[in-house]
């Protein structure tokens, strides 16, 4: 861990690593959920197949079994438009923020991560699989129902449980093998 010349902890290079980490691993998942999807035999969700509107960047199997309109980084980004901007997302702009809202938590949380394993390695036990199953549990689980962005956790079937927890935990895993790279780089 470096330090300054006053002896403080510079947590930039676990920011970056972590940040870093967390772009490759949000790609790593969407390319689980989209192979996931397609194992399942679920490439449109239900409103998508009402609207004829084919998913133009992931499959979202658990949105699909949860019998959700739209994916929660769109709903997201679609609270977010109406706040800031005053008006709804286009179905087109609904493509680019969608990604950009999932990739940007993704970073972020990554990026917290990082920093957070220069003080605390124990974090990065277990190849970062715990990491990506407590991300799943506090934002799948919690946060997104709890502000109505998804079904709540009870009102979801097992497979959209399982199919999240599954991309998460390949969340972690990446994050972390990202990281240490990145990491050692750094030096």
């Amino acid at each position: 861990m470096r330090r300054d010349s006053s002896g403080l902890f510079l947590p930039w290079q676990g920011l970056v690593a972590g940040a870093v980490g967390g772009f490759v691993a949000s790609w790593a998942m969407e390319r689980c959920q989209a192979r996931l999807s397609q194992a399942a035999g679920d490439r449109l969700d239900a409103a998508q197949r009402r609207s004829g509107r084919p998913a133009r960047w992931s499959a979202r199997t658990q949105d699909q079994a949860s019998r959700q309109p739209l994916p929660a980084t769109i709903q997201t980004a679609e609270v977010a438009a109406v706040a800031t901007a005053g008006r709804r997302l286009s179905p087109s702009e609904q493509d680019v923020a969608g990604p950009l809202m999932h990739y940007g938590f993704g970073i972020a949380v990554g990026a917290v991560y990082g920093a957070l394993a220069e003080t605390r390695p124990e974090l990065t036990r277990f190849g970062g699989v715990p990491f990506g199953l407590g991300v799943w549990a506090s934002a799948d689980e919690v946060t997104v129902p709890a502000l109505g962005l998804s079904a709540a956790p009870w009102d979801r079937p097992l497979r959209a449980h399982s199919y999240s927890m599954l991309s998460h935990a390949v969340y972690g895993l990446t994050t972390e093998a990202v990281r240490k790279v990145v990491r050692s780089r750094l030096r």
